[in-house]
C-alpha cells in the first residue's frame, strides 16, 4: 500500500513540475486590455507566430491628439502595435490628430470613417494594407504616402476636403499626376482630391479603371471625359458630385457600378455606349438635372433604385431588359413617358412609385407578374393587365400601409382574361385586389361579367363593365 501510495505523489509531482513548465507558455492570445483609451485585443500573426497588438476601439472620449505607440505593455511584456481593426475609431468627431507607429501594418476597413476633426494623414512605411472606407468621410486635407507600398482599398481616403496628396518617388506601386492618385503603371486611378479647383479633367490613356469612390464629393468638377482604354466605372466614383454636367468619351465602358452618379445633382449629360452590360444599383439616383438618357441593348436589367428621385421625363427600356427591379422609378416626380419592351418579364415592387406625373403605361404582353405598389401614389388612371400575367399582387394597384387603404389616382383597369380564375391574387384563395374606395372601373372581355361578378377577388370595383376584344 506504501507502495502506491510512493508512486502517487511522484506522479503527483511530476504533474505540478509540469504545470509549472508550461504556465510561462499559456496562451495569452485573445486578451483585451486597455491604455490610455485605446482598447487593444492580442493575437499571433500567421507569417511570424508572434503575439502582436490590433486595436479594436478608441474611447473618443475628449478632443484629442492620439500618438499610438510601437508596442505596448501588458502583463509585464511588451507587444508590438501591429494592427487597427476596422470601425476601431469610427465617428471619433473628436480625434484631431493620429501619429501613427512605424510598427503599424494594416488599418482595416472604415477604421476612421467619420472622423470628422481629422485634417491629415501620414502613412507610415510600415503599413502593407488600408482598408476600404478607411478615412472615408473624414476632413483630411492632406494625404501623405512615403515609400511604402500598401494595398489600398475602395474609397479609403474619400474626403470632401482632400486637396492635396503626395508620393514618394521611391514609392514602387503609386504615383501622383497633376494631383491625382495613380497605380504605378498608371492603369488604375485611386483618388481625385475633392478640393482641387480644376472644372475640366481628360482621364489619361492607359487607365482602365476607376476605382470606387474615386472622384466622388468633387466640389468643382463640371465636365469629365473618359479614357478610350477604361472599360469599368467603379461603385459611388463619382457620388455627389454636385457640379458635375457631363460626361463623354465613354466609349468601351462595360460596367457601371452602383451609385456610380448618385447625388450628381446637376449631371445633364451622359452617351451611355452599347458596350455597357450593367448599371449598376442607384447608378443615377437623385440626378435631378437628368430628364432623358438613351439606355443600350446590351443590359439586361433596370437594379435597383436606379433612377430613383432622378429628373428623367422620358425614357425608352431597350428590348434587351427582361427585368425592372425594385424601386427602380420611384420618385421620378417628372416622369410622364416610359415605353417598355415586350421581353420584360417582371417588374419589382415599388418600381414606380410616387411617379405623379406618370399618367399612362402600356405593360408589355411578355409580362408575367405584378407585384406589390406597383404604382403607388403615382399619377396612373388607366392601366391594362397583359394576359400572360399570371399572378397579381393584392395590392399592386393600390398602397397599403399600416392596415389602411390609400386613395390612388387610377379610374380605369381592363383586363384580358376570359376566365377570372386564370389569375392568382395573393397567397390565399380569398385575397382580393386592395381597390380603394370602389372608385374604380373594371374593362372585361366581353361575355365575362358574370364570372368576374361572380368572383369575391374582383369585388373592390365600382362597377365591371364588358368591352370588345376585337374592337381594341
Amino acid at each position: 500500500m506504501a507502495f502506491y501510495f510512493k508512486i502517487y505523489n511522484v506522479m503527483k509531482l511530476k504533474l505540478f513540475i509540469l504545470l509549472l513548465c508550461l504556465a510561462p507558455f499559456t496562451s495569452i492570445v485573445g486578451q483585451e486590455f486597455e491604455v490610455n483609451g485605446i482598447r487593444y485585443t492580442l493575437v499571433q500573426e500567421r507569417a511570424t507566430e508572434d503575439t502582436v497588438a490590433y486595436i479594436t476601439k478608441y474611447s473618443c472620449a475628449e478632443p484629442d491628439d492620439v500618438i499610438i505607440p510601437d508596442s505596448v505593455h501588458y502583463s509585464g511584456k511588451s507587444f508590438a502595435v501591429v494592427g487597427i481593426e476596422e470601425f476601431a475609431f469610427l465617428g471619433c468627431s473628436n480625434l484631431i490628430s493620429i501619429n501613427l507607429p512605424k510598427s503599424l501594418k494594416e488599418i482595416g476597413a472604415s477604421a476612421f470613417y467619420r472622423c470628422i476633426s481629422l485634417t491629415s494623414i501620414n502613412i507610415p512605411n510600415s503599413v502593407i494594407y488600408v482598408g476600404d472606407y478607411a478615412f472615408s468621410d473624414s476632413r483630411i486635407r492632406e494625404l501623405k504616402i512615403d515609400k511604402a507600398t500598401p494595398n489600398i482599398g475602395s474609397a479609403a481616403f474619400s474626403s470632401k476636403n482632400l486637396n492635396s496628396i503626395s508620393v514618394s518617388k521611391n514609392n514602387r506601386r503609386y504615383m501622383v499626376k497633376d494631383g491625382v492618385l495613380f497605380s504605378k503603371n498608371r492603369d488604375t486611378l485611386f483618388c481625385y482630391p475633392a478640393q482641387k479647383t480644376d472644372t475640366l479633367y481628360n482621364i489619361p490613356n492607359g487607365v482602365k479603371v476607376i476605382m470606387p469612390g474615386a472622384f466622388s464629393g468633387c466640389a468643382h468638377l463640371k465636365s469629365v471625359a473618359i479614357s478610350v482604354s477604361m472599360s469599368k466605372i467603379g461603385d459611388y466614383a463619382f457620388f455627389a458630385c454636385f457640379s458635375l454636367e457631363k460626361l463623354t468619351k465613354l466609349s468601351n465602358i462595360k460596367s457601371i457600378g452602383e451609385s456610380a452618379f448618385g447625388y450628381c445633382d446637376s449631371l445633364k449629360y451622359i452617351d451611355l455606349p452599347n458596350t455597357v452590360e450593367s448599371i449598376g444599383a442607384g447608378a443615377f439616383e437623385r440626378c435631378k438635372s437628368l430628364t432623358s438618357l438613351n439606355l443600350p441593348n446590351s443590359i439586361t436589367k433596370i437594379e435597383f433604385g436606379t433612377f430613383k428621385e432622378s429628373g428623367i421625363v422620358s425614357i425608352e427600356i431597350p428590348s434587351s431588359v427582361v427585368e425592372i427591379e425594385k424601386e427602380a422609378f420611384s420618385d421620378c416626380s417628372q416622369l410622364k413617358e416610359i415605353t417598355l419592351p415586350n421581353t420584360l418579364k417582371e417588374i419589382g415592387r415599388n418600381a414606380f412609385e410616387r411617379c405623379k406625373s406618370l399618367e399612362n403605361i402600356v405593360l408589355p404582353d411578355s409580362l408575367q407578374y405584378i407585384t406589390n405598389d406597383l404604382f403607388s401614389k403615382s399619377g396612373i388612371k388607366k392601366i391594362t393587365i397583359p394576359k400572360r400575367v399570371k399572378s397579381l399582387s393584392p395590392n399592386c394597384l393600390s398602397d397599403w400601409y399600416c392596415w389602411t387603404y390609400l386613395p390612388e389616382n387610377i379610374e380605369e383597369v381592363t383586363v384580358l382574361w376570359d376566365n377570372p380564375s386564370d389569375v392568382s391574387i395573393g397567397e390565399s384563395d380569398n385575397s382580393e385586389l386592395h381597390i380603394y374606395d370602389k372608385k374604380t372601373i373594371l374593362r372585361v372581355p366581353k361575355g365575362t361579367k358574370e364570372l368576374y361578378e361572380a368572383d369575391l377577388r374582383w369585388s373592390g370595383f365600382r362597377e365591371i363593365v364588358e368591352y370588345d376584344v376585337e374592337k381594341e
